[in-house]
């Protein structure tokens, strides 16, 4: 293993593990029965996690293929080891909350309403937005691990499909958790990072493109 991966893959573990302990602990504050609503504390805790872990992800993705990091930054061998490691924890963490939320008996989603959408019995809307939204990870995950099963290139138009699945994370966040006013601003900042990341990410794209257009005409 590389001693880049070694060392985000540290970073990340201790900060997953200080994020879940501190989630689950505020959130056990407002709960009196601890021990029987234990399966929803680890839910909410692992939810939050896996969602930073998303947000990380899609930023981190954003500045790996913007131009300037490619022309001037050149920071990819540090950054793709960083995207990697989030994906392969976020990919832990999304199967800890789900199974942990399949074991509360209180949340009334069950192995039915968790995979298909619409069938779920808490807040079915929300839930239906984070069905949708894992079903998004696994494909994207999955062509880009395995790129070659798709023609050239696109497995990268299907990669561009993390900034809608945010979204919809976002989302599903937001309306099925009962904590959300105490994580208000947990989503705000988040929202807003990845809302900055994608409008530079994309500028510098429409300005990439206005200056090749620009050479193109001057050359013809």
């Amino acid at each position: 293993m590389k001693v880049e991966t070694t060392f985000w893959l540290t970073l990340v573990l201790a900060v997953l593990v200080g994020i879940t302990a501190l989630t689950i602990f505020t959130a056990s504050l407002q709960v009196p029965l601890i021990i029987q609503m234990a399966p929803w504390l680890i839910a909410r805790g692992t939810g939050v996690t896996a969602y930073l872990l998303l947000t990380w992800l899609v930023v981190v993705g954003m500045v790996l293929a913007s131009a300037p990091n490619r022309e001037r930054w050149r920071k990819s061998a540090w950054l793709f080891p960083l995207h990697r490691v989030l994906a392969v924890f976020l990919l832990a963490f999304v199967v800890l909350h789900i199974s942990s939320i399949l074991l509360d008996r209180y949340a009334h989603i069950g192995l039915l309403g968790a995979f298909v959408p619409g069938f779920a019995g808490y807040r079915p809307l929300p839930v239906l937005l984070g069905t949708i939204s894992l079903y998004l990870m696994i494909v994207v995950g999955v062509t880009a691990r395995f790129p070659r099963i798709l023609p050239s290139g696109k497995w990268l138009t299907i990669h561009r499909l993390s900034l809608i699945t945010f979204v919809l994370v976002f989302f599903h966040g937001i309306f099925t958790g009962s904590d959300t006013p105490e994580l208000q601003m947990m989503y705000e900042l988040s929202g807003g990072l990845v809302l900055v990341a994608a409008f530079l990410r994309y500028a510098f794209v429409r300005r990439r493109f206005q200056v090749t257009r620009q050479k193109q005409q001057e050359i013809s």
